[in-house]
């Protein structure tokens, strides 16, 4: 499936917003996707996160381990706070009609260790 395919399966257009308790981020575009989720760049626009930048990470495949196994890596992020793990800011809920997919919001990282290693000058001693 493409990221297409899959926005159309979860309803989601540019400029979509998804709510969490006394949060509203705004949808911007995926950035990537994969066999059980979907991950967009979002801005917080109202609440505690208003004006910063996310991405959020829609579980949409709802089989019963992958599910589990997402609300494990959600539990693991918001019990450990540490520089070289993306940050758990909240997570949420997104309805459409009887299917209920769960997100994560967590911080969005500008460049990937790829990026770092291919294109940017970065010393040997970095790169290990």
């Amino acid at each position: 499936m493409t990221i297409s395919d899959i926005s159309q399966k979860l309803r989601i257009d540019n400029k979509q917003i998804l709510m969490t308790k006394g949060n509203k981020y705004l949808l911007i575009r995926p950035i990537g996707i994969g066999k059980n989720n979907i991950v967009y760049y979002a801005l917080g626009t109202e609440g505690l996160q208003k004006g910063n930048f996310f991405a959020i990470k829609i579980q949409y495949n709802l089989e019963g381990k992958r599910v589990k196994r997402f609300f494990r890596e959600v539990s693991f992020l918001r019990q450990h706070q540490h520089p070289y793990i993306v940050k758990y800011y909240d997570e949420g809920y997104y309805k459409i009609e009887d299917k209920i997919y769960p997100f994560v919001v967590i911080s969005c990282l500008p460049y990937t260790l790829e990026d770092y290693i291919t294109k940017f000058e970065v010393s040997f001693c970095k790169k290990l």
